[in-house]
């Protein structure tokens, strides 16, 4: 059952880093402006890459910063942090000590969650 958790994760992750990646400025950040159409309205916002791209046109400030905050630079970090979290319980389950070992599982069971919906994902993992 951990192997096939541990697989699904590792199938996940390297998912999500390609979806970040697919862009050719994934290592950017992104930022929110004032929109442009009225620089005054401060409940309209525009979202711009570190280049200056255009992400979003005038949206609503919350939604350009709800964009904003999820930047490609910031997700890439976060599948990095996920994958040596995976690696970390690995070695946990490895020592044999029960106590890491069950929060090792504990832990790999928790990051399945957010991937309920993929076909692959297994009802016994559900917390």
């Amino acid at each position: 059952m951990t192997d096939d958790l541990i697989s699904f994760l590792r199938a996940r992750f390297d998912e999500d880093e390609q979806v970040v990646r697919v862009d050719p400025g994934f290592s950017q950040e992104w930022h929110t402006e004032r929109a442009r159409a009225d620089p005054h309205d401060e409940s309209r916002a525009c979202v711009r890459s570190s280049q200056g791209d255009v992400i979003t046109g005038d949206v609503d400030v919350e939604r350009a910063r709800h964009i904003a905050h999820y930047d490609p630079a910031r997700m890439l970090r976060d599948v990095q942090a996920r994958q040596h979290t995976l690696v970390r319980c690995q070695e946990e389950m490895l020592s044999g000590i029960p106590r890491l070992v069950h929060f090792a599982k504990r832990t790999l069971w928790e990051m399945a969650q957010p991937y309920a919906d993929h076909d692959d994902y297994q009802e016994e993992w559900k917390l």
